[in-house]
């Protein structure tokens, strides 16, 4: 149990057989006094709780995230499909977003559906960069330029 939630369980059982006894005996001359004394306590208690709780559960920003070893054991192989016709302007920024994600075994394949722009140098580029992660697909020509689903599941000769 935490030291703050220690203090206040301790603060409030002490809190309760005050009440008791104060039930037992017969009130006193200064019962005024006495309750506000009591409401003083039962708030004075739960900035204290509420100051140690906080004081406990301070964190330094950013985080610093623990690096450990990845397994394929607890990250299976992942494939991740790109299909692409005449996207220049963005394919390059898709790559890299999933390049960059913290889940590392994955295998992403870049799919270029007979593109008319610079699509197709920009994919060659970034598998350059990683050989083992990135795959460039050309589909061919007579079932390309249709459609990104269709150039995703259509296999290549």
């Amino acid at each position: 149990m935490k030291p703050a939630l220690k203090f206040q369980s301790a603060l409030y059982l002490y809190i309760l057989i005050t009440i008791g006894l104060a039930l037992l005996v017969p009130p006193p001359a200064y019962a005024l006094e006495a309750v506000l004394i009591f409401l003083f306590l039962l708030v004075f208690s739960g900035t204290i709780f509420y100051s140690l709780l906080i004081v406990a559960s301070r964190r330094s920003y950013p985080f610093k995230v623990e690096v450990q070893e990845r397994s394929p054991f607890f990250e299976p192989l992942v494939y991740v499909l790109i299909p692409a016709h005449n996207e220049e302007s963005v394919i390059e920024i898709t790559a890299r977003t999933v390049l960059n994600q913290d889940y590392h075994n994955f295998k992403l394949f870049l799919i270029n559906d007979n593109s008319t722009d610079s699509t197709r140098e920009i994919m060659e580029r970034i598998a350059s960069e990683n050989p083992k992660k990135i795959t460039v697909i050309d589909v061919p020509p007579e079932r390309g330029g249709r459609s990104k689903p269709r150039a995703s599941t259509t296999p290549s000769k």
